[in-house]
């Protein structure tokens, strides 16, 4: 594959104003975060129409997290790709949101 490098001297119609934007135009970086339908993740040679510079960026585009705590009907755990609706930002925050109800006889 094509890497995008520095050099002095180039045709100023092969340049671009900035490595990001060379390797972007042209599919030479090393790879960068997409969506697969489900989370967002670091893909190696992907297209740059589906590229995104960080994985926020990514999933705050597609209303999804690289994980988070979310109540499965019984507990709350930590879930990869768990829908931002569905999400707490601590186990705590989670738990006070679905207070289990104990009976003891």
């Amino acid at each position: 594959g094509a890497i995008c490098e520095w050099i002095v001297g180039a045709m100023q119609s092969q340049c671009y104003t900035s490595k990001a934007q060379c390797e972007q135009s042209n599919w030479a970086s090393g790879g960068c975060y997409t969506y697969n339908g489900a989370i967002c993740e670091w893909v190696e040679g992907a297209m740059p129409s589906q590229c995104y510079t960080s994985r926020a960026q990514c999933e705050q585009s597609h209303g999804v997290s690289s994980g988070c705590y979310t109540y499965n009907g019984a507990i709350c755990e930590w879930i990869s790709g768990a829908m931002q609706s569905q999400c707490y930002t601590s186990y705590k925050a989670c738990e006070q949101g679905h207070p289990r109800r104990l009976n003891f006889v």
